[in-house]
């Protein structure tokens, strides 16, 4: 199941790599994608009412995104500017995560603050997004790969 994913994903960037940079508009689907991600993550927290669920969906979401932009790196070659993003995106999710467990001196997020988390995570990631430098493909890839992810 998981090589026909990777192999899904590959033959995709292939197909749509040759494509994307005549449709200019792919940089906001992949932005769209990405908010739409968000915006699941958010709302399935913000519908579950155990704070032991609410970790394990922001955990994982956090883990998705960073996986993700693994992915990205080891599978495009990339401007010194499209790593440097994508190297502060991952440390900065790595903070989040830390904060909401409680890691490496952070006071773990209180289960009644888990929303406000939430959405605190959200926005953050909404801001990264609007200064976005990384190449059309990459962004594409990423909300590719995050789509295929989530699925």
């Amino acid at each position: 199941m998981l090589k026909a994913k990777i192999l899904g994903i590959l033959f995709t960037v292939f197909f749509i790599s040759g494509t994307v940079f005549a449709q200019p508009d792919k940089a906001t689907q992949a932005e769209n994608e990405l908010k739409k991600y968000v915006n699941h993550v958010v709302e399935q927290v913000k519908s579950t009412y155990d704070p032991d669920e609410k970790r394990v969906i922001l955990n994982k979401s956090i883990g998705h995104l960073s996986g993700s932009l693994n992915t990205v790196k080891k599978n495009m070659t990339l401007t010194d500017q499209d790593q440097e993003f994508i190297d502060r995106f991952i440390h900065d999710l790595q903070e989040k995560k830390d904060e909401l467990n409680g890691l490496n001196g952070f006071s773990k997020v209180q289960d009644v603050h888990l929303n406000d988390f939430t959405d605190y995570m959200q926005q953050d990631i909404e801001q990264a997004n609007r200064t976005i430098t990384i190449s059309v493909t990459t962004a594409l890839l990423l909300a590719l790969i995050l789509v295929l992810i989530a699925s």
